[in-house]
């Protein structure tokens, strides 16, 4: 594919002219800086700032059990795709762009938590699960928009 540049010649580097998406997302309320940031960081600190234009690849329909330790940092798979669930195997790059994982500190004591594996949990929970996969039909996500869990009938 070639682009036109002002002076009239093709370039095969330039990019594309595409269509922007526009949805509603907590991300709306940033400022320009902080949405460059978010968008430059190959990972994300807070839930809210994902906003994928498709649904994640359900991992698992419940959650895993993993042993988390004091003050070490995670990267929860928010995609779905990950060899190494729940924690990110950079597989998210096959989503170009829609997904980046969460990164987390954990703070408490050493313990085995449950964090999600259907992907489809609340933003407020985190990387834990908070038992969305029992209210979901994952035999028919047709029925399902992305970030779905962010309405207030969920």
């Amino acid at each position: 594919m070639f682009a036109w540049s002002k002076s009239g010649s093709a370039s095969a580097f330039a990019r594309p002219v595409t269509t922007v998406r526009h949805f509603s997302s907590p991300i709306e309320s940033l400022s320009t800086l902080e949405k460059l940031k978010i968008k430059m960081t190959p990972w994300v600190w807070d839930r809210k700032h994902l906003t994928p234009g498709s649904l994640p690849t359900v991992a698992q329909r419940k959650p895993f059990r993993v042993e988390l330790e004091p003050g070490k940092e995670y990267m929860w798979c928010a995609c779905g795709l990950s060899k190494t669930q729940p924690f990110c195997d950079m597989s998210h790059v096959k989503t170009l762009g829609d997904f980046k994982p969460l990164k987390f500190v954990w703070d408490g004591p050493k313990q085995t938590v449950s964090l999600c594996g259907c992907k489809l949990n609340k933003d407020e929970s985190g990387a834990r699960c908070d038992g969305s996969h029992r209210r979901i039909d994952f035999d028919d996500m047709s029925k399902y928009k992305p970030n779905f869990t962010r309405t207030q009938e969920w």
